[in-house]
C-alpha cells in the first residue's frame, strides 16, 4: 500500500457498477412493484437507499474523490433527474410518486455522494483503502429487512378546507347536490391538478338507488367514483362514504396509489354550510382517510397537499357558481 492508497482499478469499477445495478434494481422493485410487500418500506427507502445510490454512483464516477463538492452533487442530481424522467416517459411511474420521492431522494443522494467523496479523500491522505463499495448495498438491504419485520399500523387522517361565499346558504346548497358540466377553465390553478396532472372534476349528480342516495362523481373523462350519502340536513350538511366501483382512479392518476387498497383507504367526506348573515355563507369540505406506512408523517403532509388542492378547487367552483347565480 502506497501513501496515496490503493489504486481504484478495473475490477473495482466492475464491482461498483454491479452493486449499483443491484441496488437500483432493488429500488425499482421497492417502489414500482408489490413484490415481497416492499411497498411497506419507510425511511430506508426514502433516505438510506438514495444515499447509497449517491455514494455508489460517485464511487464509480470519481473513485479518487478529485471532483468538487458541487460537481458530485450536480452529477448525482442530474442522474436521478434523468432516471425519474425516463420512468415517467416509460409509464413506469406517475408524477405523484415521483414528486413524493424527489424532495427526499435528491438531498439524501447528495449526502451519500459527499460522504463517499470525503472517504476517498481520507483514504488518499492516510494511505488506506476507502470504504468498501459492498457496504453501500449491504447496509440498506439489511436495514430494509429489519424494517419489514415491523408491520405498520393504520392511522387516521383528516383534510379540510373552507371558503367564504357571497351568497346565501339556499343558493349554495343545490350545488352540493348536483353540479353538472364543469368546464376545464373553472377552478383555480394548483400543484395537484395543473402540475401533477390529476384530472379535474367534470360533474357530480345525486340519484336514489336501492341502497339509498348515491352521489356519482366524475373527474375528467374517465375517473368515476360514488359517494353513498350518510347524512342529509338540507341547507346545512351533506356527508357520505366513498365507494370505488372500478380502478379508474389509480388507472388515470397513479397506478400504485389505490384509494381503497391495503395501504390507503379514502373513507368519507362532508360538506358543512354556516350562515354568516347578509347573504353570506361559509362552506367547509372535509375528507377522512386512513393509511398504513412506515412513512406516515411524510405521506400525511402529501395527503394534506394533494387532497387540499382538490378540495380548494371544488370549493372555488361552487363559490363562483353560487355568486354568479346570486348576483
Amino acid at each position: 500500500m502506497s501513501e496515496t492508497g490503493r489504486k481504484f482499478g478495473r475490477a473495482d469499477h466492475v464491482l461498483t457498477a454491479t452493486l449499483l445495478t443491484i441496488l437500483f434494481g432493488t429500488a425499482l422493485l421497492l417502489f414500482y412493484s408489490d413484490l415481497w410487500g416492499l411497498s411497506d418500506a419507510g425511511l430506508v427507502a426514502l433516505l438510506v437507499i438514495p444515499a447509497a445510490l449517491g455514494g455508489l454512483t460517485v464511487q464509480f464516477a470519481d473513485p479518487n474523490g478529485s471532483k468538487s463538492m458541487l460537481g458530485c452533487i450536480g452529477f448525482v442530481t442530474l442522474g436521478l433527474g434523468i432516471i425519474f424522467l425516463l420512468t415517467y416517459l416509460a409509464n413506469i411511474e406517475g408524477l405523484i410518486c415521483i414528486a413524493m420521492l424527489f424532495p427526499l431522494w435528491i438531498p439524501a443522494a447528495a449526502v451519500g455522494a459527499l460522504v463517499n467523496r470525503w472517504n476517498a479523500g481520507e483514504a488518499r491522505k492516510q494511505g488506506r483503502t476507502r470504504l468498501m463499495s459492498a457496504g453501500w448495498v449491504i447496509v440498506p438491504l439489511a436495514l430494509l429487512a429489519a424494517e419489514q419485520r415491523i408491520p405498520p399500523e393504520w392511522n387516521s387522517w383528516e383534510v379540510s378546507r373552507e371558503i367564504e361565499i357571497e351568497a346565501p346558504a339556499k343558493t349554495v346548497w343545490p350545488l352540493l347536490i348536483n353540479i353538472p358540466a364543469i368546464s376545464s377553465d373553472e377552478g383555480t390553478f394548483n400543484l395537484t391538478q395543473d402540475i401533477l396532472m390529476v384530472p379535474r372534476p367534470s360533474e357530480a349528480k345525486i340519484q336514489r338507488e336501492s341502497d339509498g342516495l348515491i352521489r356519482k362523481a366524475q373527474w375528467g373523462e374517465n375517473i368515476r367514483f360514488e359517494e353513498v350519502v350518510t347524512g342529509f340536513e338540507k341547507g346545512t350538511m351533506l356527508s357520505w362514504n366513498f365507494r370505488f366501483p372500478d380502478d379508474s382512479v389509480q388507472q388515470y392518476t397513479d397506478r400504485h396509489i389505490s384509494p381503497d387498497g391495503d395501504k390507503l383507504k379514502i373513507i368519507s367526506g362532508r360538506y358543512e354550510i354556516k350562515k354568516m348573515g347578509n347573504n353570506r355563507s361559509k362552506l367547509a369540505l372535509t375528507t377522512r382517510y386512513k393509511m398504513r406506512s412506515h412513512m406516515d408523517l411524510y405521506l400525511g403532509l402529501w395527503g394534506d397537499l394533494l387532497l387540499g388542492d382538490v378540495q380548494a378547487n371544488i370549493l372555488h367552483i361552487i363559490k363562483m357558481r353560487a355568486e354568479n347565480s346570486s348576483g
